[in-house]
């Protein structure tokens, strides 16, 4: 049959003509799902020369294999949970996914955050709490999952893209900072590069914490120590 002759031919023809040739579903204006699904039975990656096609026949696809959302450009919100349901890295392979599809990935892998372009506040939340080093795969966490990646593990703030100085308004995000540099002094014997990495970040955004003059004596101090003990070996 003739391409231009397709638009005109009945479904039953429709579907002969895809089923010999898939690419000829391109000719066809408003294919049906029965006529769509022909097409791309056999051949997945022809969906992606489909506009707009039949949630049903997204689904089919994705039932048969997750990882054919690949091939969906805008996949259906039940295609995209679908697609996640055994498998939350299938994210990647969805453009501008749902907020509730963005946090059934994240809290079945925590990781997914990474292929998440603009991750909802709930995304990066789930995404962090617990495993705050995820913070980092995100260009731009908002304030709240900064507050929180912090609070859970002070060190990943050196990770952060896009970080917001505000977080040390929080007393609760301080006291974690301030815990974990005490920390790192008390349990490094004698070796204040944690400590003195924190300060120096404090430092650039010009946190003016009293605890930390005292601290920053803490290190010279420690520093003190570690230069007469090696001075001391060298007798």
């Amino acid at each position: 049959m003739d391409v231009d002759q397709l638009n005109a031919a009945s479904e039953a023809e429709q579907i002969a003509a895809v089923k010999s040739r898939p690419s000829f579903i391109t000719h066809i204006d408003n294919p049906s799902a029965a006529v769509q699904w022909a097409a791309v039975d056999s051949h997945p990656i022809v969906m992606r020369y489909l506009e707009n096609p039949d949630e049903s026949v997204q689904m089919r696809l994705v039932e048969r294999d997750p990882r054919n959302i690949r091939y969906i450009n805008h996949p259906a919100p039940a295609v995209q949970l679908k697609a996640l349901e055994d498998n939350a890295g299938m994210i990647q392979y969805i453009s501008g996914p749902t907020p509730e599809a963005q946090l059934v990935a994240v809290k079945k892998w925590p990781e997914a955050i990474r292929y998440i372009l603009r991750p909802t506040e709930e995304a990066q939340v789930n995404a962090v709490f617990g495993h705050s080093w995820v913070i980092g795969y995100i260009a731009e966490p908002t304030l709240k999952a900064q507050k929180l990646a912090i609070y859970t593990n002070p060190s990943v703030m050196f990770d952060i893209g896009n970080f917001d100085n505000a977080v040390f308004d929080d007393d609760v995000v301080k006291n974690a900072i301030i815990r974990k540099i005490l920390t790192s002094l008390k349990e490094s014997d004698f070796s204040t590069y944690t400590a003195q990495r924190f300060l120096n970040f404090l430092r650039s955004y010009e946190v003016q914490w009293p605890e930390l003059d005292i601290i920053e004596r803490s290190v010279k101090s420690a520093n003190n120590q570690q230069d007469d003990y090696y001075e001391g070996l060298n007798r």
